[in-house]
């Protein structure tokens, strides 16, 4: 049995998870872009970082027409929040899946030993046994980012337990809704669905 969540964060492009390998902070796994922002997968947590594009691209378009345009007289709204896990799996297994042609290459600064070339990206990421015997997995679905709880035989639903930190929740038509101050995250109500016989049910 599978629990499907759908959050409203379109993008031009399925999601690229970019595997840490070492270019940055250890608490951070993979790192995908979506719609004005980033996700960070962790261990047992997700973190959703926004800024205001709106801001952003007159910002921009102001330094093109000021020649005397100091990018230090201005700021950029941003929000943050984090999806915690409860009581998962402190020994769980993560994992790219579906990896793609490209990769990325960071040199950023003069220490050679923080340079880091061909990075790996992929479609998906799953934290296998997250809880006992259920898996998370993370990818993208017609420009959706989506998670599905996959619950194997004798895995129990009820151990999902998600907490919400640094966000302010609203339940509309079933859905959370979670307002940034420049915009607002949609999560989609989620569903079980099973396959039988090849068929999704």
């Amino acid at each position: 049995m599978l629990f499907y969540y759908s959050w409203y964060l379109s993008s031009k492009d399925i999601l690229k998870y970019i595997k840490n390998s070492g270019q940055w902070n250890n608490h951070i796994l993979y790192k995908a872009a979506i719609q004005s922002g980033e996700i960070y997968l962790e261990k047992n947590r997700l973190t959703y970082s926004f800024y205001d594009a709106a801001q952003l691209h007159t910002l921009h378009h102001l330094k093109l027409e000021d020649e005397n345009f100091d990018a230090n007289d201005h700021s950029v709204e941003t929000y943050a929040f984090h999806v915690n896990l409860l009581d998962a799996n402190e020994n769980v297994f993560i994992n790219g899946k579906d990896i793609l042609s490209e990769y990325h290459n960071y040199f950023i600064g003069d220490k050679k030993e923080h340079w880091k070339g061909h990075v790996p990206l992929f479609e998906q990421v799953r934290f296998e046994s997250i809880y006992e015997n259920i898996d998370l997995l993370m990818y993208s679905e017609n420009e959706y980012l989506k998670y599905d709880f996959i619950v194997k035989p004798n895995g129990n639903a009820n151990n999902i337990n998600l907490d919400y930190q640094g966000a302010e929740i609203k339940l509309i038509n079933e859905s959370l809704h979670i307002p940034l101050g420049f915009n607002t995250v949609i999560e989609q109500k989620p569903y079980a669905y099973q396959y039988i016989d090849g068929e999704k049910r």
